[in-house]
């Protein structure tokens, strides 16, 4: 097996897995649910859904400056690995070991782990986008990112009926306990696949440089590179789209007559959308570029709040809320896509740290909008909140279109392929 067919296949069975452990510790479904046992703020079931988001990307930008003077990434990936593995199996026994005897411990606790699970995860992720620029070529990360959801996303279904029936014969909170525990298992051995992935050796700038002459550096990119800096916006209106997603699940209990165990449900319909959406994703992007992928993103990640705005008018069934959460799952895949190989497509090479790093830090800050999102539901009301996503949405939609493409669509290579062989055999004749 060459060394493309090997990264390619442990790097796609890495986001299997990973994808497959992420229905056990969905941000959307399990973690407000979990964390609504324990408390009725609403404010600290934003701050989960904030922490899964904002602390990938967060300290990116400060580890990018060292990871961008060494050739060899994957060191850095392995570390954090031991930090992930025991930070989410620590999570787990102490739902085991405090869950039935004190609800104010158990939410510290989570609070603290969770954490230093998601840090952990940023600087790893950092690592992990340069290897796979580096190991797998552009014309092959659109089926990389499609492999990886969507066959994780066809076992996250599974899983969402795995976690329906936990809640449903197991107490509080040896079910939530559980769920943890297979996603720890999960995670374990999607750490344990890429870490046997080959990274290439490519050149490097070696001068050093502080994290002030970093974050000057990605100021100026932002200001020359117009895509750059569109999808900078698009990110920032995404992340306020997104901030409502872990409340639907805690609405439609409330509104919806739901009951806990059917957040299983709505987990695997949302799974659903991931997995089905990945084949057109995918396609799309290979095809016709990345930015018609997130075109399409908006335009998906759109309709869930103004579903939601509308639902308090209609009296339909539980079906509305499962429709809902799939397109959710639509706009999840297509944003993991889409925005992953964008970037990495205007990305130069000895820059791709910088690029990957500034813009992942710059919107940490809105990534941290579901805790907003939480006082706004406690203060105001949901009504409030969706508004202002679908608004946010509507926006990121038209920044999308101003986007130009900088991949040759598949079909275009063919042709010109074809005209150069054309062209040869005139050659050739005369």
């Amino acid at each position: 097996m060459t060394h493309l067919k090997r990264n390619f296949t442990l790097t796609a069975l890495n986001g299997i897995f990973f994808n497959f452990a992420s229905a056990f510790l969905s941000e959307t479904t399990v973690l407000p649910a979990f964390i609504s046992n324990l408390t009725s703020s609403r404010v600290l079931v934003g701050l989960a859904g904030s922490l899964q988001r904002a602390s990938w990307p967060l300290p990116q930008v400060i580890v990018a400056p060292f990871a961008g003077r060494t050739e060899r990434k994957k060191p850095i990936y392995i570390h954090t690995a031991f930090v992930r593995f025991f930070s989410l199996l620590a999570l787990s026994l102490v739902t085991f070991a405090f869950g039935k005897y004190t609800s104010p411990l158990l939410l510290a606790l989570f609070f603290v782990i969770y954490a230093i699970f998601s840090l952990s995860g940023g600087v790893a992720g950092l690592s992990f986008m340069d290897i796979v620029a580096k190991a797998i070529p552009a014309n092959r990360r659109g089926s990389l990112w499609a492999i990886r959801i969507s066959v994780g996303s066809g076992f996250a279904v599974i899983g969402g009926f795995i976690v329906r029936h936990l809640l449903r014969t197991l107490p509080f909170s040896l079910n939530y306990g559980t769920i943890f525990l297979i996603s720890t298992a999960l995670v374990a051995v999607g750490l344990a696949l890429f870490s046997f992935v080959v990274e290439p050796i490519q050149p490097v700038r070696k001068e050093r440089k502080g994290l002030r002459e970093h974050l000057h550096e990605g100021r100026l990119i932002f200001r020359k590179d117009t895509n750059y800096r569109g999808l900078v916006h698009i990110r920032l209106l995404i992340g306020i789209l997104f901030m409502a997603f872990p409340f639907y699940v805690v609405f439609a209990r409330e509104t919806g007559g739901f009951e806990e165990s059917s957040v299983g449900l709505l987990l695997a319909a949302q799974m659903l959308g991931l997995m089905l959406s990945n084949v057109l994703w995918a396609n799309i992007a290979n095809r016709l570029g990345s930015r018609l992928v997130l075109i399409g993103t908006c335009l998906s990640g759109t309709i869930p709040p103004l579903g939601a705005l509308v639902f308090p008018f209609l009296t339909p069934g539980q079906w509305y809320f499962a429709v809902l959460f799939f397109l959710m799952g639509v706009s999840g895949a297509g944003l993991r896509l889409g925005y992953s190989t964008f970037l990495l497509d205007i990305s130069p090479p000895l820059k791709r740290l910088t690029y990957i790093g500034f813009i992942n830090t710059t919107i940490a800050p809105v990534l941290f909008l579901p805790t907003i999102a939480g006082a706004i539901v406690d203060i105001i009301s949901y009504q409030v909140l969706f508004g202002m996503s679908a608004l946010a949405g509507a926006f990121a939609l038209y920044r999308s279109i101003m986007l130009e493409e900088v991949r040759k669509p598949d079909a275009k290579i063919r042709k010109s392929k074809i005209e150069d062989r054309k062209s040869n055999s005139r050659k050739n004749l005369s």
